[in-house]
């Protein structure tokens, strides 16, 4: 959310009037230049123990969640050197979050 597609989709809801909650492992300074954004970092998609100090953190019911986590192992792999269990990793995190 501190970068890219996930930034503008910050920036788009919040111009909108939406309360917006953004996650991030580390936050952009471009996120924390935007005004009534509610910023909550440390989280870390691959890490389960980060979910609950997220949830925590959310103060208000949510009416939609975008999941925008990306997750690449390297950025070149040849077919020859697939690692399937990362692959796997990669596939659950883009999808699910």
């Amino acid at each position: 959310t501190n970068r890219g597609i996930g930034l503008a989709l910050v920036k788009q809801l919040h111009a909108s009037g939406a309360t917006v909650f953004a996650t991030c492992r580390k936050p952009s300074d471009a996120l924390r230049a935007l005004d009534g954004i509610n910023i909550i970092t440390g989280v870390d998609v691959c890490k389960d123990a980060c979910m609950g100090p997220m949830v925590e953190a959310v103060t208000e019911q949510l009416d939609m969640v975008i999941n925008n986590a990306g997750y690449f192992y390297e950025p070149f792999e040849p077919l020859s050197d697939l690692k399937f269990d990362e692959e796997s990793k990669m596939i659950e995190i883009c999808a699910i979050g």
